[in-house]
């Protein structure tokens, strides 16, 4: 097949095919084309053609996805596993700049929270609790004036509110966490 055939079989123009005659590694060795000169057409064996030119365009394709997969892990790690391997460094960086704007509008609107944060004010919030149950039998009977027992039996029930609530705060991380509840 001669050369203008060639590259219409191929969906190309002919200038792109002659370029890859040039650029595309071992594409003459392979016996794919000759060349042709003044007055003499390239001709081509379009099965050995089409080999070739798929082998190598797999192989860059092949490459540039080993690529991108260094390039995601070393950014983000599993960050951005989900980001597929053909996506170019653009496309992950536009990505990557649209999911920090859903977060920080998510943010704006009370819809996420800093972790830490969250932590620390739960932790003073069931403080704050499990004092208000310790002071509530002082507050009720602050000059020592109810019968002992009176006393130790309040106690005791503030005592077990403070472990159901302990209990009921085991379950819900519990379930928040699939299982794996820790205490802190």
């Amino acid at each position: 097949m001669t050369a203008q055939p060639m590259a219409k079989f191929l969906g190309v123009s002919w200038p792109v095919l002659r370029g890859w005659c040039d650029e595309v590694e071992g594409f003459e060795q392979s016996g794919a084309f000759e060349r042709g000169a003044n007055g003499i057409e390239y001709t081509f064996r379009p099965r050995k053609t089409v080999d070739h030119l798929l082998k190598h365009f797999k192989t860059l394709a092949d490459t540039a996805a080993a690529r991108s997969r260094r390039t995601k892990r070393i950014i983000a790690g599993a960050a951005l596993d989900a980001v597929p391997d053909d996506y170019s460094i653009d496309e992950m960086n536009k990505m990557f700049a649209l999911s920090m704007r859903v977060q920080e509008s998510r943010e704006r609107q009370g819809q996420l929270v800093e972790a830490g944060s969250l932590l620390e004010m739960l932790r003073r919030v069931f403080s704050e609790m499990q004092q208000a149950a310790l002071r509530a039998v002082q507050e009720h009977d602050p000059t020592g004036q109810w019968p002992v027992e009176v006393r130790e039996n309040v106690e005791n029930v503030s005592r077990s509110i403070l472990l159901a609530q302990e209990r009921a705060a085991q379950r819900c991380l519990r379930n928040m966490n699939g299982g794996a509840a820790r205490s802190g």
